[in-house]
């Protein structure tokens, strides 16, 4: 392919690496899911990741995550809009060191280039994220680490801040694992938390839809 000398378009980047990621990541089941994203179908869940380039459009990281398809419509309504994103996540690079790395760029001028970092990629991702990517064998996993990620003890001691979304996305799952007590409370909790939010004037149109939500569950 010869090198281009002008600057890649976003549409361009998109198709190229849709054809990269078909040939080198689709013996691992990865298939576009989403626009811009990429994975594998588990049991209540997918194993995907996907390529952000930045504003300059000469370099990208690669988020890898764990989604939960049921959540989507709830999703869609709260954003007023679909954009599915990771319940839980890291960055290539921050895998290492027990996840606590320094994520990778990884850098481009031309299609050529662009194209060469998914030798990279590849490398990185089959060393770092799979193994990660495969502790998730069933929906209880999910849950379970997005508990740990999103809402229990740091290891710093630090006291999380109240997050409405994230508690009743817990709730949410809880309800699609066969828990449902447990789930009414987290329930609860969330109105609680947004309760505190428009108290303190800070209610989001986000959070408004959010409310709206939980008062008719």
């Amino acid at each position: 392919m010869k090198a281009r000398r002008n600057k890649i378009s976003r549409s361009e980047f998109r198709k190229l690496c849709e054809e990269e990621v078909a040939s080198r990541f689709g013996s691992l089941g990865f298939k576009e899911y989403d626009a811009g994203a990429f994975g594998r179908e588990r049991s209540g869940f997918i194993q995907g990741f996907g390529l952000s380039p930045d504003s300059s459009l000469r370099q990208f990281c690669v988020p890898v995550g764990v989604l939960v398809p049921a959540l989507w419509k709830k999703d869609d309504y709260i954003l007023g809009a679909h954009a599915p994103s990771f319940e839980i996540s890291h960055r290539l690079g921050e895998f290492r060191n027990n996840c606590t790395g320094i994520d990778i760029w990884y850098h481009f001028n031309t299609e050529r280039e662009l194209c060469s970092c998914f030798d990279q990629i590849y490398d990185d991702f089959t060393a770092q994220a799979l193994p990660w990517l495969e502790r998730f064998q069933t929906l209880n996993d999910v849950v379970e680490e997005y508990y740990r990620y999103r809402l229990g003890p740091l290891e710093s001691g630090e006291v999380r801040p109240p997050n409405p979304f994230v508690s009743a996305s817990y709730a949410w799952m809880l309800e699609l694992i066969g828990r449902p007590h447990q789930a009414r409370e987290w329930i609860v909790r969330a109105r609680e938390e947004l309760a505190q939010r428009q108290s303190d004037g800070l209610f989001s149109a986000e959070e408004q839809r959010l409310s709206q939500m939980l008062s008719a569950s």
